[in-house]
């Protein structure tokens, strides 16, 4: 601990999920404008409660500063977005006293005298709120740790998955390399994505192909991996040669949300076909040619929401799925359908 400043953090807990706000260098006013995101389900909202740890940042071991806790009575989560501030005096848990605290953290002077407050909002949100997309995700404690020790597993995200749906418009191609004799080629394109492809019908004799299909993509957060899209010249009774393609991280595509972001999907663009290493023309200077293609996330995926707070106004649809085939063993799977614009998690 500096003797005149600190490098203050906070920890925050709320049953077995905990996080942490980044560390402020020698501020004793720190202001960490930080948003934490964690699951309801399961909470006890008249018995848990939210705790607040402060810490000055070491390199070798943090120093306490306080505690304190919020219970979440206190706080209104009856409905969404009813946003209620605290502020909270930091001291000592119960029954602690600063002669033990070396059990958990690196001690302090006896006599250093515990002072200051933090401020904080709770709110009921729910996956669509915009402070989602920059909320921290909670860590799981482990639960063989000791109690105030930092072992922890990450959680890839609040409550379930939010889930995303990667869309692939494939429009035409034009000036596509000529791969047949007589000048032409029959193309088709491979839409791949991790273990998942699909082809596009192929085009006879053609170098100006015009497919317009549509292939979707059911993601999850965090949202890796990388979309590729590659022309081949489709070969009858041999092997199919690659004539170009294109590559991008499905991190690097556009988000459509709706209302909440962007007001139209993304429309279709030409793009320049290139080989694998990157160069547009083969030795001969004959380029491989260009698509017109749209790839963005769909990031309206729907589910209930948390406690299934809905509208009975707008009915019920009952959709039955009756088997799969050639499903990967020891994988967990669900089916999913959309509805105009809203995307649903189907019940077991």
């Amino acid at each position: 601990m500096d003797y005149d400043t600190s490098d203050p953090f906070c920890k925050i807990t709320l049953g077995k999920l905990s996080e942490e706000t980044r560390v402020i260098i020698q501020d004793l006013n720190p202001v960490f404008d930080e948003i934490f995101v964690f699951p309801m389900k399961g909470l006890d909202l008249e018995k848990d409660e939210i705790q607040f740890t402060m810490f000055d940042w070491d390199l070798a071991l943090n120093d306490f500063l306080g505690y304190t806790r919020l219970p979440l009575k206190k706080c209104d989560l009856s409905a969404n977005d009813k946003k209620k501030s605290f502020w909270l005096r930091l001291g000592l848990r119960e029954g602690e006293t600063t002669a033990n605290l070396w059990k958990y953290y690196n001690p302090f002077d006896e006599d250093q005298e515990i002072t200051g407050e933090i401020n904080i909002s709770v709110w009921k949100g729910c996956r669509f709120d915009k402070q989602i997309a920059v909320a921290k995700v909670p860590k799981l404690l482990d639960a063989a740790a000791a109690e105030e020790e930092f072992n922890s597993k990450n959680v890839l995200s609040y409550v379930e998955p939010r889930f995303a749906v990667v869309m692939v418009h494939i429009l035409e191609a034009k000036d596509i390399m000529a791969m047949d004799i007589g000048g032409l080629s029959d193309p088709y394109v491979k839409v791949k994505l991790g273990d998942i492809e699909y082809n596009t019908k192929y085009i006879n004799d053609t170098t100006s192909p015009k497919w317009n299909e549509t292939f979707t993509f059911l993601v999850t957060t965090p949202i890796t991996g990388k979309l590729e899209l590659l022309v081949y010249d489709h070969d009858y009774g041999g092997f199919d040669e690659l004539i170009g393609g294109m590559s991008c991280e499905l991190k690097d595509l556009v988000k459509f949300e709706g209302a909440n972001g962007i007001r139209e999907a993304p429309g279709a663009t030409w793009r320049t076909l290139v080989d694998a290493a990157g160069e547009s023309a083969d030795s001969a200077g004959t380029a491989y040619g260009k698509m017109k293609c749209a790839a963005y996330l769909d990031m309206e995926y729907f589910e209930w929401p948390q406690g299934n707070v809905f509208s009975t106004e707008c009915g019920e649809l009952t959709v039955d799925v009756m088997d799969g085939e050639d499903m990967k063993e020891n994988a967990e799977y669900m089916v999913v359908g959309k509805l105009e614009t809203m995307w649903c998690k189907l019940k077991k």
